[in-house]
């Protein structure tokens, strides 16, 4: 008996041996195609929970998804060896007992019954398809005997969990388990794992999701040999045999698709895992498609969330009517370039803190600019006169933000963005102050970006979209104490909603901005809190305008609508120790203690203390002197001037406004002057003191003129007491800036309603309100 074992054992190394050399021998007539030559796998996207958002198939329109040998689930393994190949590790690709059992068979049958394939033998004939027959069988050992001479066994396993067929055009275990089962192949459970394992053996019998019966027998079968041969227990093999076999419908999952699309194209030959949501995408997607509607068929939207710790996007929306022709909703509206309106202003305002020429308090005058070449509006038309910065950032005034972003520089600002790589994109040659209105590009994703640095102690992270992206350190943009002043005054306004202003929860409290571009093609909205940067845009991708649309009231429900998706935060990012609160005064703009005057006392939040002068509105990049100094009588009752002093005379200041708030100050913010002394003053001085009123001739405030025969009416209009040059400023348009004289012509291009507003060198101002019928 002993012997008979003995020549068996020399017959199996014998033909070993010969197995090998006759391997040698072909791979220097046929050599092997290795698996590096045609190594094609279909781009798979998930979510931060390994769940498919959206898969590609490879350039043959086969479904395979690379995984590694270590990434599969181990009891997978434990099925797949013991039933296709026990021997695995040990045979040199061929076993040669099992092709002798072959061969028997086929002698026995007259046919092929079995094909005593190895792995090896299976990767082989994957790699190099063959007919079955016996030359195919012989072409098939020795691609076999090749592989096993190249490559290691774990390799050649690994070709296998890529290139198995599992039915249709999906091969490989990981793409199957994520069709079939919607997980990955590391978490398959025993009854899976013995299903999957059987599949290969026939692909279009035992599929799950059309023969469920017939697969359950056959995952069946694979049990009982694990148990047979002492892999599982009898306990985990009835549990497995327990479980119905249940399959996924077929389908291709669209969940961020542009998204998906975005880093397939970056990262072609992997999986690629994402950290977005997909229970909350697919929330997001839905509020966004319905709030687009409500704007029209040809209007889309775009969202995105992102985590703001590490700057992670947990959801992205590039088009809310994904698919949809109406609304061009392939674009993907993320990283479109457009005009981004007023939402780069709370950066103004934070640079401008950290370069102290502001604090939260400081003085703007929000009226017409006479004595510039731009000459912007507010999106209401009017003016405000005298306003905080806070309130200017609040309500979004341009009037003040040109002023400071002409004190800051536009080529500095421009530069800072680009310093924390979200640079703007110009049609002009150079920046000028219309980028803080919208008058440059940018796209969602640098907004959001931008925005993460109120909540990030200033430091502007590049959003990250995959784990594959690699870490990029944050830059600095502002100061922890401007983000913070930045956060704290765009949190105290009411959110908007489609009910009206709905007051905050303190608890949470959400720093937003609303934006809309010229013509009214985009609207945004971009809101912060401790935990997430929520940004939105609303429009239509061919940029034609859309009636009515403002950001406040379009983009800025839907922004307050996803964060109710989110999870609260529960508490406002901390104050430092540097932010200051301070008693300011206006005009001065300094603190109540350097302050001459104090017409109106205001607590400001500052960084260090420090309180900067007003700007000077009138002189882009000056800080305005706010104290003119006076000599009066020893009464205090009148006026001196330098020719008429005595030794009586007091000298006096009083506090001094910008010019260009003339007419728009509130009574209680005026201090008197008094008037000229006549004994100090010439009959010439006295009739044109700049105190007295302007007179104004050929036209009274109220007057009606009517057009006969549509004949123009010419009126010749003059202000004998003004001191030029003169302002004439008809409806908010300067008509001259020269003379006391002005000749206008009434015409039908003029009927209606008009205001004519005249302002003379001295600051004294009259308005005469008429009309043309």
């Amino acid at each position: 008996m002993k012997n008979i074992r003995n020549r068996r054992l020399k017959f199996i190394l014998g033909l070993c041996a010969g197995l090998m050399v006759t391997a040698l021998l072909a791979d220097q007539l046929f050599p092997l195609a290795l698996p590096e030559q045609r190594s094609s796998y279909s781009r798979l996207v998930v979510d931060r929970n390994g769940l498919p958002l959206r898969a590609f198939p490879d350039e043959n329109g086969i479904w395979r998804h690379e995984v590694e040998l270590a990434q599969v689930s181990p009891r997978y393994l434990e099925a797949l060896l013991t039933y296709e190949d026990q021997y695995f590790y040990l045979h040199p690709g061929v076993n040669p007992i099992s092709l002798l059992r072959a061969a028997q068979q086929w002698i026995a049958a007259g046919e092929i019954v079995s094909g005593g394939s190895t792995i090896t033998m299976q990767v082989a004939r994957l790699l190099h398809p063959h007919p079955r027959s016996l030359l195919g069988k012989t072409q098939q050992i020795l691609r076999a005997l090749q592989l096993e001479w190249h490559l290691s066994k774990d390799e050649i396993l690994s070709l296998y969990l890529n290139y198995a067929p599992f039915g249709g055009n999906f091969e490989g275990i990981e793409a199957a388990s994520q069709q079939y089962l919607r997980k990955s192949s590391s978490e398959l459970r025993d009854s899976e794992a013995a299903l999957l394992a059987v599949l290969p053996q026939s692909p279009t019998r035992f599929r799950p999701d059309r023969h469920p019966e017939v697969a359950r027998a056959a995952r069946d079968k694979v049990i009982d040999r694990l148990v047979n041969f002492g892999v599982w227990s009898a306990t985990e093999a009835t549990t497995a045999k327990q479980e119905g076999v249940i399959s996924w419908p077929l389908s291709r999952q669209t969940v961020a698709p542009l998204l998906s699309l975005r880093l397939s194209q970056r990262h072609p030959h992997t999986i690629v895992p994402t950290f977005i949501d997909a229970p909350l995408q697919q929330r997001v997607q839905s509020l966004a498609s319905r709030h687009a509607n409500r704007w029209g068929r040809e209007t889309n939207a775009a969202v995105l969330i992102v985590s703001n710790h590490q700057s992670e996007v947990i959801s992205y929306v590039g088009s809310a009517k994904y698919a949809d022709p109406n609304s061009a909703g392939f674009v993907d509206m993320v990283p479109a370039i457009r005009s981004p309106g007023s939402t780069l202003k709370p950066l103004l305002f934070a640079l401008a803190l950290d370069e102290t020429l502001i604090h939260s308090e400081s003085l703007f005058v929000d009226a017409p600019r006479l004595n510039t070449d731009y000459q912007p509006e507010n999106f209401n038309t009017g003016y405000m006169g005298p306003v905080s910065a806070a309130s200017a950032l609040r309500l979004s005034l341009n009037i003040p933000f040109v002023q400071l972003i002409e004190a800051y520089g536009s080529q500095r600002f421009a530069d800072q963005l680009a310093h924390v790589q979200t640079p703007l994109v110009f049609n002009a040659a150079s920046p000028n102050p219309s980028i803080i209105l919208g008058g440059a590009g940018t796209s969602l994703a640098s907004l959001a970006s931008l925005y993460g640095a109120i909540n990030n102690n200033g430091l502007v992270t590049p959003l990250r979209y995959s784990a594959l992206d690699p870490a990029v350190a944050p830059r600095r943009l502002i100061s922890p104490e401007a983000a913070w002043i930045s956060y704290s005054v765009l949190a105290a306004q009411p959110l908007p909603t489609l009910n009206g202003p709905r007051q905050q929860d303190p608890l949470n409290p959400i720093a937003w901005k609303s934006g809309t571009s010229w013509g009214n093609r985009d609207a945004w909205a971009i809101g912060v809190n401790a935990d997430y940067t929520v940004a939105v845009w609303l429009g239509r991708a061919d940029s034609s305008p859309i009636a009515n649309l403002m950001g406040a009231q379009a983009a800025g429900p839907l922004m307050t609508q996803v964060f109710a998706q989110l999870a609260s935060a529960e508490h406002a990012p901390d104050r430092p120790a540097t932010v200051l609160s301070r008693d300011i005064c206006w005009p001065d703009g300094r603190a109540v203690e350097q302050t001459e005057h104090c017409v109106s006392r205001r607590e400001a939040l500052t960084i260090e203390g420090v309180t900067p002068r007003t700007l000077n509105s009138d002189l882009p990049g000056e800080f305005l002197i706010a104290n003119r100094p006076l000599w009066v009588n020893a009464a205090g009752t009148r006026r001196l001037l330098a020719h008429c002093l005595n030794h009586r005379a007091q000298r006096l200041s009083i506090p001094i406004w910008p010019d260009s708030a003339a007419g728009l100050l509130p009574p209680e913010f005026i201090t008197p002057i008094p008037a000229l002394s006549q004994h100090c003053a010439s009959p010439l001085q006295a009739h044109n003191s700049p105190h007295s009123a302007l007179r104004v001739e050929g036209v009274q405030s109220g007057e009606t003129f009517r057009l006969l025969n549509g004949e123009a009416i010419k009126l010749a209009i003059n202000i004998p007491n003004a001191i030029t040059p003169v302002d004439w400023i008809l409806d908010g348009a300067l008509l001259s800036n020269d003379s006391a004289s002005l000749s206008l012509s009434l015409s039908n291009q003029l009927l209606g309603e008009h205001r004519l507003l005249i302002i003379d060198s001295q600051g004294r101002h009259q308005s005469i309100n008429f009309s043309v019928r």
